[in-house]
């Protein structure tokens, strides 16, 4: 197994904060991880995302 990280984006509309995260624990209450295997979840404001886009995605950036 591999012990590269992967990183993975999801969005969710029309939810707060708590039901967000209610929604996530709910998703991953009955995982098995490995003993080397672990989650993090990091929350974004719109300008997080928008920053992502144009340093990191390069989406931000005239063509």
């Amino acid at each position: 197994m591999s012990e590269e990280k992967q990183w993975y984006v999801m969005e969710l509309n029309g939810c707060s904060e708590e039901e967000a995260m209610e929604l996530i624990n709910h998703a991953f209450a009955n995982v098995e991880w490995g003993k080397r295997q672990s989650m993090g979840i990091s929350h974004l404001t719109e300008k997080g995302v928008a920053d992502l886009k144009e340093h990191v995605f390069k989406q931000g950036e005239a063509e």
